[in-house]
């Protein structure tokens, strides 16, 4: 870090012009080299970006009639946040959500939202610990769930606000 006078012939500069950082610390003009970013990305990271990049790719593929039909989905289904409170969020992000979601479980990418709602009564739930994983039993009445029935659980209850 080197102080300087007068900066890019200016009283004070700041930003970056090629290699060099202009700033000012402690009231003392400095340039420093600029350096790139260091962050070391997990490979799981890296999977759930590309992931996430394909379903983009297929929303800016997708039709004026199919935004409408997620932004109609967003409208009606709203996301419950860590607090328990109901929030509205994008069709564009309930895409993302759902869309990476089946690409993890080996599914194609769907262009319009899911449209069958399951209204069941859940009978019969067991859960035994098995080879290091919970495994989970249940019957549903009076519903036979679809082939690519998804369903998950939470381990921890909403926090309040507060926290």
């Amino acid at each position: 870090m080197a102080k300087v006078v007068g900066p890019l012939h200016s009283s004070e500069a700041r930003g970056s012009v090629g290699s060099l950082t202009y700033n000012t610390w402690r009231g003392i003009s400095i340039v420093k080299a600029r350096t790139g970013p260091t962050i070391q990305y997990s490979d799981a990271q890296v999977a759930l970006r590309a992931l996430t990049a394909n379903v983009t790719a297929a929303w800016q593929a997708a039709t004026d009639a199919q935004r409408a039909a997620w932004d109609q989905y967003a409208n009606n289904h709203l996301d419950i946040d860590w607090t328990g409170n109901p929030q509205r969020i994008t069709g564009y992000n309930w895409a993302v959500r759902i869309n990476v979601r089946r690409q993890l479980l080996g599914q194609p990418i769907e262009p319009v939202p899911p449209t069958y709602v399951i209204d069941i009564g859940l009978t019969d739930l067991e859960a035994e610990p098995t080879n290091g994983n919970i495994v989970i039993y249940w019957d549903l009445y009076p519903f036979t769930p679809p082939p690519q029935l998804l369903v998950e659980f939470y381990g921890t209850p909403a926090h309040s606000p507060g926290c």
